[in-house]
């Protein structure tokens, strides 16, 4: 009997340990994501070491806002709306979320703006598209050789 209890407690140790391990893995992993996206668009906007000293704060925050509202997004579209109401409840929500994302972009473009030109803020939203198309592609092509 002690030995089936020790065993148990084993098993189940070593299993949370694994589960904290992933876990930590996956942030760890983000982090570093999150760095590489940063150095990428600051570096193929032209930012010079101030202009990113400045403007590496908004930009998390903004990176953070946006965040949330696109789960929020995407818990939308992960429910099931059983009848005609939920559903043009849930299409409103949505639609509401993306005129949030508008009106966040708006406002952090108005925060960029005071530090850095039209220009650099342009090629800093150009270079943020860059990098997500590459991250996708990169996934993808990951996720190919996988099979």
């Amino acid at each position: 009997m002690k030995i089936r209890l020790f065993l148990a407690i084993l098993i189940l140790t070593v299993s949370c340990n694994v589960f904290a391990e992933k876990n930590q893995n996956r942030a760890a992993k983000i982090e570093e994501i999150k760095a590489k996206r940063i150095a990428y668009v600051f570096q193929e906007a032209g930012l010079t070491a101030n202009e990113a000293e400045k403007v590496l704060p908004i930009y998390n925050e903004y990176k953070q806002k946006s965040w949330e509202l696109y789960r929020q997004r995407a818990t939308i579209l992960k429910t099931s709306p059983t009848s005609e109401t939920e559903s043009e409840k849930a299409i409103e929500n949505y639609i509401g979320l993306q005129q949030k994302e508008t009106a966040l972009a708006s406002e952090y473009n108005k925060k960029f703006r005071d530090i850095l030109s039209a220009e650099k803020v342009f090629k800093l939203y150009v270079a943020e598209q860059e990098f997500q198309r590459n991250a996708i592609m990169q996934q993808s092509f990951k996720h190919k050789q996988s099979k």
